[in-house]
């Protein structure tokens, strides 16, 4: 976990991983900043929501 809600310091966390291609699945909090982040530096990984956005009503991302 990363503190914060802004995308930036995620960004900038995805962005040191020496294999991003390598990722497959990333469970994560669907708050749009977070789900551009990870959209953007892990082209491949699938994108699973976690709990908390399921039980708050979370929509679907275009």
């Amino acid at each position: 976990m990363l503190p914060g809600n802004g995308g930036g310091l995620l960004r900038a966390y995805l962005e040191k991983l020496s294999d991003p291609d390598q990722v497959r699945v990333a469970t994560m909090d669907m708050h749009d900043p977070f789900h551009r982040a990870v959209q953007l530096c892990l082209p491949y990984a699938r994108v699973v929501a976690g709990k908390s956005s399921i039980s708050c009503g979370w929509r679907a991302m275009p």
